[in-house]
């Protein structure tokens, strides 16, 4: 018999924030079942995780937030569970929205937590760069996705097992198209925007690159046989 869902968690520099996230998904999912990587945060970040009664899994040091929840999921799979809630240390993402991709796992092996975007509500260059990655994603996916850069999602013991490249920010894109083209069903639920005061780990110019070099690395990428 499977676990229960568990939780992860990639965590760099969040010291001041993962207390508050933990407390807030527990009644949910119980601290033991949250699984939070400090990527080698280089701060308090591992020892707040410690006092939240959350398991800690550590990098030690800085190996990208795509490194970072593959090590959370081959944790969580190695430990029997069906499937995984993935949100952010910084509370940009409700831990309260949390029952919407409960009840959705049910039905697919990949949810999307999609935001309400638009001009009004985001940051220009998230705007762009959200349309932009999400289109190709999608076509390259098979299956739409209105956005693909979202952190917030469920996985299911196949989707955590598809085998990828990406180690940064490209690893969530990565993650649809592979999962799509293994015909695994992708879904979506609607969450919050949320734009707290927290600095946003993103480079533009690098991580740029690198979903370009994710494209052309996928686009004759199918399944292992």
């Amino acid at each position: 018999m499977p676990h229960p869902i568990a939780v992860v968690v990639p965590c760099y520099k969040a010291e001041t924030t993962i207390g508050e996230l933990v407390k807030r998904v527990a009644p949910f999912v119980s601290p033991q079942h949250i699984y939070c990587v400090d990527d080698g945060s280089g701060d308090g970040t591992a020892r707040a995780i410690e006092a939240t009664g959350a398991t800690l899994l550590r990098h030690e040091v800085n190996q990208g937030k795509g490194r970072a929840l593959q090590t959370a999921f081959a944790e969580v799979v190695r430990r029997g569970y069906a499937g995984a809630v993935a949100l952010d240390a910084d509370l940009q993402h409700l831990p309260e929205e949390l029952p919407r991709f409960l009840e959705a796992a049910n039905h697919y092996d990949v949810v999307i937590g999609t935001r309400n975007y638009d001009i009004d509500n985001m940051p220009l260059d998230r705007y762009l760069t959200n349309r932009v990655t999400s289109l190709v994603t999608s076509a390259l996916a098979g299956t739409s996705v209105a956005d693909s850069q979202s952190g917030y999602r469920y996985l299911s013991k196949r989707a955590m097992e598809v085998p990828l490249d990406g180690s940064r920010y490209d690893m969530e894109s990565e993650q649809i198209i592979r999962a799509g083209r293994m015909g695994l069903r992708v879904g979506e639920v609607p969450v919050s925007t949320v734009y707290g005061g927290s600095a946003s780990h993103i480079r533009p110019g690098a991580d740029t690159v690198r979903f370009v070099r994710m494209v052309f690395r996928n686009l004759l990428w199918r399944p292992p046989v």
